[in-house]
Order: structure tokens, then sequence, then C-alpha cells
């Protein structure tokens, strides 16, 4: 026969019956509420590890290995038969870094999100039957406190879990216009546009070389991507009468280990030497600011890169570090630089 946690006397008033009540309660939660219940007993319902990874993915968008680890307080070779499961059920896959960077990075498939979506509802399903009698407001008090005690635990463990999610594609705000220019999602009506500026040698000059169309074909599904994940990216920068200038925008990039967020730009050769790049740049700023809530903002250039290092400086940055870790060795090695210049400012 089960015999009930036992209950202590509270002599100095402490709470410590409130305590052994969570605790009780707490061990009783997913194994008696919600794991009896069918949408947890169906054939098709992911193990807990799936759910986790798949779940992490979606809040936070394509991550290393190293940062899973991190993320989720695991040893490399666990999370390896983690993620290799999901691969061979194919709700994972690994990709080579569009930005460069070293590792590869893994992101949930369609099939993966599909899955996640179908055992989220499921839950919710098995959720709304143990409260089907409660008041509206008692569920929201029960999420409230349920979120309320996991922040505390990951604050403790120092690994907080992304819970806001980006808006939906094509719902993510640009950057507010300014006196001569304008921002939008750049699409792959733009191939062409953006072929005569990522494939000209003159803007390409401190990349390791100009970007063929099929490579500048990835690069807009890289940043449509990144508005879906992330909600931001390197957006088309053209005149309030739409004549194309170029791209300016924020992404994720590596430097030394670490996530940072970056401006980065890129003006037509006929137009360089009008202040649109600082113009634009200074747009992203104010909008990683304001809107994106960032606290700090980086620009990655090229050490012999005068011309964006003196954008990065008008907008408010200055030099920061030097990063060697966050493209390939052979990356470097083609640019002719041992490392690259982060120039960066605190926005909070």
């Amino acid at each position: 026969m089960t015999q009930p946690i036992p209950r202590h006397p509270d002599p100095g008033n402490t709470g410590t019956d409130a305590l052994d009540d969570v605790v009780r309660e707490h061990m009783l939660l997913l194994r008696r509420a919600v794991h009896g219940l069918g949408a947890y007993r169906r054939p098709e319902a992911l193990d807990r590890s799936a759910v986790l990874l798949l779940a992490r993915l979606e809040a936070q968008g394509p991550m290393t290995m190293a940062e899973l680890a991190a993320a989720f307080g695991l040893d490399v070779s666990t999370l390896q038969r983690q993620i290799g499961a999901a691969q061979r059920a194919g709700f994972v896959e690994r990709f080579r870094d569009p930005a460069g960077g070293q590792a590869r990075l893994h992101r949930a498939t369609d099939a993966g999100r599909a899955a996640l979506e179908g055992e989220l509802a499921a839950r919710r399903a098995a959720v709304a039957e143990v409260t089907r009698s409660w008041p509206a407001p008692d569920v929201a008090a029960l999420a409230r406190l349920l979120r309320r005690f996991n922040e505390g635990s990951e604050e403790l463990r120092e690994q907080p879990w992304p819970r806001e999610r980006p808006e939906a594609p094509g719902a993510a705000a640009v950057p507010a216009g300014t006196a001569r220019l304008r921002f939008r999602e750049m699409t792959e009506a733009d191939l062409d546009v953006l072929v005569g500026l990522l494939g000209d040698p003159e803007v390409m000059e401190f990349y390791p070389a100009p970007k063929t169309r099929a490579e500048v074909a990835d690069w807009i599904a890289w940043n449509r991507r990144s508005y879906a994940e992330h909600g931001h990216g390197l957006w088309i920068v053209e005149t309030h009468a739409g004549a194309f200038v170029g791209e300016c925008g924020l992404t994720w990039q590596r430097v030394n280990g670490e996530r940072r967020l970056e401006v980065g730009y890129h003006v037509a050769p006929v137009l360089q030497g009008r202040g649109y790049a600082t113009e634009a740049a200074a747009a992203c700023r104010d909008h990683a600011r304001d809107v994106l809530g960032a606290p700090e903002l980086v620009a990655i250039v090229h050490p012999e890169n005068t011309a964006s290092r003196r954008v990065a400086e008008k907008i408010g940055m200055e030099v920061l570090e030097e990063d060697r870790t966050g493209v390939d060795a052979s990356y470097l090695e083609a640019i002719g630089a041992e490392a690259r210049t982060v120039l960066g400012m605190r926005l909070a």
C-alpha cells in the first residue's frame, strides 16, 4: 500500500508545510494528472528529449551542438545520441552556417515542426481535460505560477528557456523609414538586383569572392529563414521612390564562440559615398534597441575595410575585440586576414 508523504508541523511558521505540498504535488503532477491520459499513451507520442529538442530549436532558431549542450546542461555524447535519433526520424537536420561559422547548425525540419505541433496539441487537450471544470482565471493563475517556478529553477541553473517567439513570417516589423530610405523584406524576385550587388567585385572586395547566382539564391533563402525564426534579417534598402540602394539589417553571428547580434550593410557601388550605409545602419540600430530590445549590437569588419569601419563608428560603435574563431580558418585565409575586427555598442 502506498504511504503518504509524512507531514510535519511548522514550528517556526516558515512555510514548511507549503513546501512539502509543493514537493508532493510536483512529484505527482505529470505522472498522475497528465501522463495517465490518452494524449500521452498515443503510439505516435514523442519522447521527452525529442519534445524538448524540437521546442528549443523552434524557440531559439538554429543552434550548434555546443549551444544545445549548454542550454540543456548535457554532455555532448548524450546530446549527440538525442540529436541522432531526431535526425533518423527526419525531425532535425544539420546544415552549414551561411554566414561562414565553423560549427554546423541544427534546425527543426518541416516534419519535426509538424510532429511538435501535433504533440503539443495533444498535450493541450489532456490539460484541458484535467481542468475542464476550472474557472478560466484559475487556469491562467496555474500557468503564471508554473512559469514563475520554472523561471526560478532556470535562474539557479543559469539555463534560461527562451519563451518569447518572434512574430510570424511576413508579420515581423522592418525598421522605420528614414528621410531618404525605406526597408522591406527581400524575396526571390530580388535575385537579379542582389546578384548585381553581391556579385560585384568592388562590393565583395573584403570577402572570399563575389557570390554566384546560386549563392545569392541561398543568401535570400537564409534571410527569409531568419525572418521566420528570429523576426529579423538583412532587408532590402530602397529610396522612397522604390530605387534599389542595397541591403542592411540584423543577423545573428558568432564571435569567438558567442552568439552576437550584428548590423550588416552593403550599398551599390554607384551610390556609395552618399551616407546611405550610415543612414540605414542607424535605423537598424534603433530597431534593435527599440523594437527587439537587444542589449548590444556589433559590426564585424575586415581589418582593412576602413569604409565599413567608419559606418560602424558613425552610429556609435567602438572596437571591442578581434574574432578568430567565428568563421572557418579557410575563410580567414581567403580574405587574407588573421582575424576580423569586431566593433560594438551597448543599447541598454
